[in-house]
């Protein structure tokens, strides 16, 4: 060690406390809090689009993880569950919208939602809201009371069920009820917050 004591190791293992704030697809990060509101040029910043965020190490309350996409990787240390939690909830896609369920023709159900995104989402031109995901895909879920009758992925904000597995579910009866569940996924850190609604199809 030196005179202050620090090995090499320790020197390796230094870490700077930045200020992250994410604005559209981009996360930029300052020295501190008063430096973003002041309107100060970020110290740097990665794109979120398509970025990926890993758990890497694990160590008593300290959470280590990277947030990386296809020209960088941020390392980054979270002081405890809690705050590593904001981390996965900030990049975590939302929960879709005006989920519905109908009857189609041939005894099949429809089931419809709409995305809705964390970045570029406050625009009004246009009929869709950018994607903000690096690929659009979605877990669907059937529920009766809480076990899970049926599951699939899609990569469109619909799902038919057809009439083999309508009938297969006894959701061919009239008046059925069940739960369904939608979820967007997002390659950095799985299934957003999903979306729930109980169904009654005459």
């Amino acid at each position: 060690g030196g005179k202050d004591g620090t090995s090499k190791s320790r020197l390796l293992d230094r870490w700077s406390k930045r200020w992250f704030v994410l604005v559209g697809t981009e996360l930029r990060y300052y020295k501190s809090e008063d430096d973003a509101r002041k309107g100060k040029v970020a110290l740097g910043m990665l794109v979120v689009q398509g970025a990926t965020l890993t758990l890497k190490h694990v160590r008593g309350q300290t959470f280590r993880f990277t947030v990386q996409n296809a020209q960088r990787e941020l390392k980054l240390r979270a002081a405890g569950p809690a705050e590593y939690q904001k981390w996965t909830r900030a990049l975590m896609p939302l929960s879709p919208v005006h989920l519905r369920a109908a009857r189609a023709d041939g005894d099949a159900i429809s089931i419809e939602w709409i995305r809705r995104t964390r970045t570029g989402g406050d625009s009004w031109m246009g009929s869709d809201v950018p994607l903000g995901e690096e690929e659009e895909r979605y877990a669907v879920r059937l529920f009766d009371d809480s076990e899970v009758v049926f599951s699939a992925e899609t990569t469109n904000p619909t799902l038919m069920l057809g009439s083999s597995t309508v009938s297969s579910l006894g959701l061919d009866a009239p008046d059925c009820v069940f739960d369904v569940e939608v979820a967007q996924i997002s390659l950095a850190v799985g299934e957003g917050l999903p979306a729930r609604k109980t169904v009654n199809l005459p």
